[in-house]
This record gives C-alpha cells, structure tokens and sequence, in this order.
C-alpha cells in the first residue's frame, strides 16, 4: 500500500518551486505572445514623446501615428489568441525535467503489477522514497522566453531604445500636435507650417545667438539692440506672427516667408501659440575713473593710476591729453593766447587675458 504521507511530505517541498516555475513560465507566455504588442506601444510612445509631431511634415506625423496605432490593436489581438494559460500539470513537468530520473512522475505512479506481494510493495515504496529523496534538490526554474528566434531583427530592442531616448530627450507631444493630425483641422494647417527664429544679440555683448524654437514660452531676458530673425516654411499664411517692434504700417499686406526686427525696448513677440515677453536689457555706459595719485618716473615718463569698467567688459579706451586754458595761473602777465595745439591721444593699457 502507498504511503500518504511520504506522499504528501514530497508534494510539501515542491510548493513554493512549483509556485516559481508556474509564474516563470507565464512570463514566458506572456512575453511570447505579447512581444509585438510591447513592441509597437513602445514604438508609438516614442513618437508622441519625441516632439517631433510639432516639427515633421503632417503626412510623416499622421502615418506614423496611424500605422503604430494600427499596430498596436492588430498585435494586441494576436496576442489574445496566441496566449495559453500554464496548467500546474505543465509547471510540474518543467520541474520533473531538471531532475534525475524524473522523480514527480514517479510519486504519481501507482503500481500496477505485484500489488498484491509484500515483497513487490516494499521495492514499489523504496523506489517512491528514492524519488522522494530526490526532491530536495528541486529548485525553481527560471522563466526562459527565447525570442531572439521570433525576433530576429530585436525589432523590441529597437523600440526600447526609441523610448528611451524619447523619455531623456523628447520635447513631448501637446494635445494640438494630435489635432493637427486630422485632416482640413485649424491645427493640420498649422502644421504644414513650420518656423525658425533667431535672437543675435549685439557684438560687443559677447553673448551667444539664441534659438527662439529652444527657449520656452514665457519671459525672456535679451540685451537692448538685438536682431530677431524669422523665417516661416510652408504656408506662411496659416501661421500669425505678432510682435510690437515692427510699425504695422510698415509691413507688407501679403505674409512673408522672413521677418526681422531689433529689440529696442520692453515688448512681445506671438507666433501661433507661444507668446514670449522680452525685457529688453539696457546697455550701460562705460566709466571710468582715477585710482591714485598723478606720479612721473625719473626718466619722466608720467603715470596715472585708473579703472575703467562696463556690463559686457572693457576691450579698448584711449585718453586724450588737452590743455585746460581756463586754469592756467598766468603769473606774469601773459594775456596772449598761446599757440594752439593738438590734443595728445594715448592708447589706455588693458589688462592681459
């Protein structure tokens, strides 16, 4: 007769590996019957977080987003059809597998012949408690789902990385980039429009051109002077371009392709969307002023000790020598203009960078 209990102690030991290998091997499923659809969500969500619905031509940004959804709902489907539940008998062969001697498949024998003879029985039960003492070396199996063979061009690996970049990178997709992609909306034609702008601050500022597409909606800092530059492609028509540098009288009817302006002030420039304040930075005057006592040297070269400063840094000054006629102390007399002279223009020494 069989034991019960050795039985049931055996079953005891491979719960939690049962466990295990049962839920390693639905990832298994899952993964193979689910690939493409990860795959094809991954790829759409690249798109919508790249930012370039705002930027690629509308027929590029509608066929992607309409293949990649078309995608996701074909494989979604497929998916459904190509997944099968793990039964607790599969999970048990996984296990028995990896045995010596295939020791669950001998628990779950009964003995057929010789049941009868106590001799038969008593080798029936030492080959059970063989088997039995074989599962303490039963450790779950870990999930393997293999699909480098289904996906020979880790098409997965692809997408993955789309999204990655997208997430660290992407400038993200507004709710008007989906609208721009229904055909005859307000929003698609904008979208066949597409700008560029550049804000050049003046030379001798020494700071760099700003990318207006770059700088965020908002306040924007730019120094007194600046050019702004637009160009518009596509239909320039289906895009507005305010801005309160320019006199309205002045434009022109028809909406052109470039525009440019100097920043002269305090003001607004509005393109579709996007509206950006500009606080015009002043450009201070120099100054400069004496630092120390007017000395000569022996050889009578005279020395003047000053400092000169301005917002954007100091490159060249020059001083000019005149005569202040007005406080010359005339001593002895002499009334007579002297002769005139020209002023003596020097080069002021800067520092060495």
């Amino acid at each position: 007769m069989t034991d019960p209990l050795l039985t049931r102690a055996a079953l005891d030991r491979l719960r939690w590996p049962l466990r295990l290998t049962r839920a390693g091997m639905v990832v298994e499923h899952l993964a193979r019957a689910y690939w493409p659809f990860l795959t094809a969500t991954m790829a759409l969500a690249a798109v919508l977080l790249s930012g370039g619905l705002a930027r690629w031509p509308g027929w590029l940004s509608t066929g992607l987003v309409a293949g990649f959804g078309l995608a996701v709902l074909v494989t979604l489907v497929l998916g459904i059809r190509r997944y099968r539940p793990v039964s607790r008998e599969a999970a048990l062969a996984r296990l028995d597998a990896t045995l010596i001697g295939a020791p669950i498949a001998a628990l779950g024998d009964v003995q057929a012949i010789g049941a009868g003879d106590a001799a038969s029985r008593a080798v029936w039960e030492a080959h059970r408690a063989r088997a039995a003492a074989r599962l303490d070396a039963v450790r779950a199996v870990p999930p393997k789902p293999r699909l480098a063979g289904a996906d020979p061009y880790a098409l997965r690996l692809i997408a993955a990385t789309a999204l990655a970049t997208a997430l660290l990178f992407g400038a993200g997709t507004h709710r008007g980039d989906l609208a721009a992609l229904i055909p005859g909306s307000a929003e698609a034609a904008i979208a066949e429009t597409s700008w560029e702008g550049w804000i050049e601050p003046p030379a001798y500022t020494g700071l760099p051109t700003l990318y207006l597409s770059d700088q965020p909606p908002g306040a924007l800092a730019v120094p007194t002077g600046a050019l702004v530059t637009l160009r518009l492609y596509g239909r320039v028509d289906a895009l507005t371009i305010t801005e309160s540098y320019s006199d309205p009288a002045a434009l022109p009817e028809e909406p052109q392709p470039t525009r440019a302006f100097k920043i002269d002030g305090d003001g607004a420039i509005e393109i579709g969307d996007d509206r950006w304040e500009i606080a015009a930075i002043p450009d201070a005057a120099p100054a400069i002023e004496v630092a120390g006592e007017l000395t000569r040297t022996l050889d009578g070269e005279m020395r003047l000790p000053f400092a000169a400063t301005d917002d954007y840094g100091v490159t060249a000054g020059s001083a000019a020598i005149v005569l202040d006629l007005g406080r010359v102390e005339r001593r002895y007399g002499l009334e007579v203009d002297p002769e005139p002279r020209e002023a003596i223009v020097v080069d002021l020494p800067m520092p060495y960078r």
